[in-house]
């Protein structure tokens, strides 16, 4: 224990002496002291005056009394500190003893004993008019008598601090323990200590309380964000509905504490504890626990350490079990499943190649069949070139024996070595196609037979470009090289450390499986795909073929993406990586890779499979994507605005572009999805056809589909890009505008924009990537050099991260709320609502709880846009009304501006809404209590005729179920200012103020009482406002009554307040 200042330092009265210091929390210290006349102990209460409202009430609560709450002793002040002497409770508090070094987590029903206790302790207080609010473990005290008797410390005046110590700036105190209406500053009621209670159960149960792993800001955030704090798992079903009880976001909807007492959670435990205590074990066990406590030595304290570390073991033991212990599970099932390839592939390729070389033209000439014969026993017919002795594969007809008399097999049959050179052959355009086809099959065999990593490189590379040109002609005869010779001999060929071969082989690939799903399976289930991935790296050019090289591998890559099966081969293989790594810096240079990119990443995000999209962002993310889609986003945008303002270009087709406007006016139709939850409901999602499919797109027909000698050669768009820029300069962006049509450009801008919502809309983790200050740095200055639709996509995105807690104070270091406000001045087109939607809800989500972000917003004039939403009637109010409301509160800057702007009025007029009407007459009551300059404007405001009759107005028509929520707001008003006092007091606010005396809620009675007593002494007739409304009579009724059901005697703290009350009435009679 640690030794204060104030050690053996007495009480003015010499009364009672200081000792060490016990306790601390965020606004007070407790000493243990001592009292002088009869040496008991007791426990002092230091807090500071400024954390003190007032200390009215203290000679008040020092009439409470009940077995379940701490007695309070007696008071003295200094000039500085308030000392608040307590009843001293030995055994310390709950969240002490379930500290993980201690006992660790109690059990259900060890937590429902103690949880009752406070029940019962709060149905006392509730009754009498008094809200805890800060119930938690620190402030449940044990003791050391049988049963387990617990008290609640800490209650009433002490905690109740000023509104302007409330700051989530600096959050201290019990964030983690507040209900959602206190956080908001709607008001504190009987059921917020209900939540508390709930976080209670949850701290008991576990350790620490919800949300504990967040910072205190995030966490305030998120219970008001979510619709209940989570739940663990694990515990029984009438403790999860305890807790569901006591977790209701609306405050009128959860039980009051002595409907708690009677939930069959606390029932149940009862009659277990008392079928215990029979048997004396829990007497004994908590005796022990006491008594343990209390020990120092070494040898006690590891007995307690291992205990506790065996029931944090034995719980994770039993968490991993129930993990693994589900071999059914659905999703572990699914987790783990993927598609399998069809059964004998190679069988049914191979099926499908006979028929098709059956299938070929019959009408050759005689000489082209003169070397043929269909005799069983011809010798050439089962000759075979070197190039089908490869290992593991063997020819389809055994000999020629059963060939059936195919043409084409039987061709295969007879080529001799010496039939034609490699490079002499060369098709005479005047000969009949169908004369081609023998000559065709003989050079293929030719070629084919090339294919070997011992042959000379020119042999190899004219062998491949041939072969492309063949299969381009002849596309039956690919299968007949997949089934024949398969992708292994390719494959190795890729081992040849040769650039040249490489290109080479890696087109003869491509050429081979475009447009064939069976093709490319074939080519994956041989591993394939790890050796092209090799040469899909940026690694440093060594000569002229390293671009294209890496180009032909995407090629290759991106159409492994356009089916199912290859697309989740691919993913496995580690594919999403690659994808991130084709998305260059340098976009002029490598445009048609990132449209591929882009592409096969939009076919990762449609897998419809059972692992989440989300597991994909976090892939992609880890890989860096974030910074490259929104470099590339930049420079899509200068692109697509140079290509539209530079007259005359064609797209990529050769046609026009379309005008800018029709472009994207389709895009409007998908504007409805907006707010759809799922990940994929934009314009790319999986509910519907993209606008722009990748499998579809314009330019991936031109990159993907087209022949190579169509298709532009890498190394000219290369050489082109190098000659005229470097990456990221204004040059590479003019010679970009030259490279790529305004459509095309236009067409995967949207696309980027629609995948960095994809990432926006993922979890935690891959949204704290994406909120990089830099990268949002960027995106806030693209908001002016965008079109309208892409604009709306940025700021859904932005609102997306605004909903995570953990990104907040990166978007306010990024100076998000200094971009976003200026949106709000869009006045004209389609989709300006949708835009005011986004930047309100974005904004509201910053400014939540938060008064630094709230007054930066009214410092970059977002209160004369909220003015307009709210008066003008529009939907979007529902965020302009909380925002303005919350400006009251904020700082003077921005009570300065809602006054010029005619706040307060919109306040007045938002006392004949029932939603809104206690959150606007508090804001009132903050204004006037902030209204310290000579002129008294926000006074002068409130003395307004209109203003005095509304505010009676509403105190008599207020609904019952609010009533409660408006007494403090009004005590406020007329604490604070006399006049206004004085003014609602001969308005008719007296006489509404006596007449709701007989109300049964001890609370609203309390909360009366003091009204009355501020409206009655500075009253100008006092006299006249005790006869008129019969004032002695209504306060002697509280005092002698009676009410069933109720302890100790009824309400004791309203019938002392009534009769302090009555004595000053009879005082001013009297004189």
């Amino acid at each position: 224990m640690t030794s204060s200042p104030f050690n053996k330092s007495k009480s003015p009265d010499n009364k009672y002496m200081l000792g060490d210091e016990i306790g601390k929390g965020a606004y007070a210290r407790v000493y243990k002291g001592l009292d002088l006349k009869n040496g008991d102990f007791v426990a002092i209460k230091q807090v500071s005056l400024e954390n003190v409202v007032q200390d009215d009430d203290l000679n008040t609560i020092m009439n409470l009394n009940h077995k379940n709450i701490v007695k309070y002793l007696g008071s003295w002040k200094t000039k500085t500190h308030l000392h608040i002497i307590l009843e001293y409770v030995e055994n310390g508090s709950l969240a002490n003893n379930v500290k993980p070094n201690k006992f660790g987590p109690f059990p259900e029903s060890l937590v429902a004993v103690y949880i009752a206790q406070v029940l019962e302790g709060l149905v006392y207080l509730h009754e009498q008019g008094v809200i805890h609010r800060d119930i938690k473990g620190a402030n449940i005290l044990t003791t050391k008598e049988a049963c387990g008797l617990v008290k609640l410390a800490d209650f009433g005046v002490a905690t109740k601090l000023n509104e302007s110590e409330f700051d989530t700036n600096s959050v201290v105190g019990s964030p983690y323990w507040m209900a959602p209406e206190v956080i908001e500053l709607i008001g504190v009621c009987a059921a917020s200590d209900i939540w508390s209670v709930g976080c209670t159960v949850i701290e008991l149960l576990t350790c620490v309380p919800p949300y504990f792993d967040m910072q205190p800001s995030a966490a305030l955030y998120r219970i008001v964000q979510d619709d209940s704090p989570p739940i663990p798992d694990s515990l029984s079903p009438d403790i999860t509905d305890f807790l569901r009880q006591c977790f209701k976001k609306d405050s009128r909807q959860r039980p009051d504490a002595k409907t708690l007492l009677s939930h069959p959670w606390i029932r149940n435990s009862r009659r277990a504890l008392q079928s215990s205590l029979r048997n004396s074990e829990a007497i004994k066990y908590m005796k022990e626990a006491a008594a343990s406590s209390e020990k120092d030595d070494e040898g006690s304290q590891n007995v307690t350490e291992s205990l506790s570390a065996e029931k944090v073991g034995m719980s994770k033991t039993q968490k991993a079990s129930e993990h693994y212990e589900a071999p059914g599970n659905p999703e572990t099932e699914a987790s783990i499943q993927v598609d399998q390839p069809s059964h004998s592939l190679v069988q049914k390729d191979e099926d499908h190649m006979l028929r098709k070389a059956v299938e070929t033209p019959s009408r050759v000439g005689g000489n082209e069949l003169s070397g043929f014969s269909n005799t069983p026993g011809n010798e050439a017919s089962t000759s075979m070139p070197p190039s089908h002795a490869i290992k593991g594969y063997s020819p389809v007809a055994d000999g020629g024996k059963n060939d059936g008399g195919d043409p084409f097999l039987l061709m295969m049959g007879v080529l001799k070595d010496d039939v034609v050179g490699i490079d002499g052959l060369v098709f005479n355009e005047n000969v009949p196609a169908e004369n081609l086809y023998p000559l065709q099959a003989v050079e293929f065999s030719r070629l084919v037979s090339f294919l070997r990593p011992d042959e000379s490189e020119d042999a190899i590379v004219s062998s491949c470009e041939k072969l492309v040109v063949l299969f381009r002609q002849r596309p039956e005869q690919k299968a007949v090289f997949v089934t024949q010779h398969g992708f292994l001999p390719l494959m190795d060929l890729l081992d040849v450390p040769k650039s040249p071969v490489t290109c080479a082989v890696l087109q003869l690939i491509n050429e081979v499986v475009k447009d064939n799903t069976e093709f490319q399976e074939n080519a994956c289930l041989v591993g394939i795909i790890p050796v092209v991935m090799s040469f899909a790296g940026s690694g440093p050019e060594r000569d002229d073929h390293s671009q294209e090289i890496r180009m032909e591998a995407a090629y290759f890559l991106l159409q492994l993406c356009q089916s199912s099966s290859t697309l989740q081969m691919f993913i496995a293989c580690g594919g999403i990586p690659v994808l991130v790594g084709f998305i260059e810096a340098d976009y002029a240079k490598h445009r048609e890779m990132v449209h591929l990119a882009i592409d096969g990443m939009w076919q990762v995000f449609k897998l419809k499979k059972s692992t989440p999209i989300n597991d994909f962002c976090r892939i992609a993310a880890k890989s860096g994507v974030l910074p490259r889609l929104i470099n590339t986003f930049v420079s899509l945008n200068e692109a697509t605005r140079l290509a539209y303002t530079s007259g005359g270009l064609l797209s990529v087709d050769g046609q026009a572009p379309q005008a800018h406007s029709g472009q994207l006016g389709q895009l409007e139709s998908s504007l409805s999805v907006i707010d759809q939850p799922d990940v994929l409901t934009t314009s790319h999602g999986c509910g519907e056809e993209p606008s722009h499919d990748p499998s579809t797109s314009d330019s991936q027909r031109t990159d993907i589909h087209q022949p190579d000698g169509d298709r532009p050669r890498l190394s000219s768009v290369a050489a082109l890009a190098s000659e005229k820029a470097r990456p990221g300069s204004t040059t590479s962006i003019c010679s970009l505008a030259h490279m790529v049509s305004g459509d095309v450009a236009s067409e995967y801008l949207e696309k980027v924009a629609d995948l960095l919502l994809v990432f926006a809309r993922a979890d935690t983790t891959v949204k704290s990537h994406m909120c990089s200050q830099s990268l949002l740095i960027l995106l806030f200055q693209m908001f002016n050099r965008v079109e309208s639709p892409i604009l709306l996509k940025i700021l859904e995105c932005i609102n997306h991260l605004s909903t995570d807690p953990d990104c907040l104070e990166t978007l306010q270091r990024a100076n998000a709320i200094k971009h976003l406000i200026p949106n709000l001045d869009l006045k004209e087109g389609n989709l300006v609502y949708q835009i005011h939607h986004e930047v309100l809800s974005a904004l509201f989500n910053l400014c939540k709880i938060n008064k630094r972000r709230q007054e930066q917003a009214a410092e970059h004039g977002i209160i004369p846009h909220l003015m307009h939403f709210i008066m003008s009637a529009s939907s979007l109010k529902q965020y302009a009304l909380p925002l303005l409301c919350d400006m009251a509160h904020a700082s003077h800057y921005s009570r300065e501006q809602l006054r010029a702007h005619g706040g307060l009025d919109v306040y007045m007029s938002l006392l004949d809404d029932e939603s809104w009407s206690v959150i606007a007459l508090d804001s009132l009551a903050v204004c006037l209590a902030h209204d310290n300059d000579s002129n008294h404007k926000v006074e002068q405001a409130l003395l307004k005729k209109d203003a005095v009759q509304k505010l009676v107005r509403f105190f008599k028509s207020c609904p019952e179920r609010h009533f409660v929520h408006i007494l403090e707001p009004f005590l406020k008003i007329i604490t604070k200012s006399y006049r206004i006092n004085k003014t609602l007091a001969v308005n008719g606010l007296t006489s509404l103020l006596v007449s709701r005396l007989d109300h049964q809620d001890a609370i609203v009675r309390l909360n009366l009482l003091k009204l009355i007593k501020a409206v009655y002494e500075h009253h100008p007739k006092p006299k006249q406002l005790i006869v008129e409304n019969d004032l002695p009579q209504k306060l002697q009724n509280l005092i002698g009554e009676r009410r069933a059901g109720q302890s100790s005697g009824g309400q004791v703290l309203v019938k002392q307040m009534a009769t302090s009350l009555l004595k000053a009435l009879y005082i001013n009679t009297v004189l």
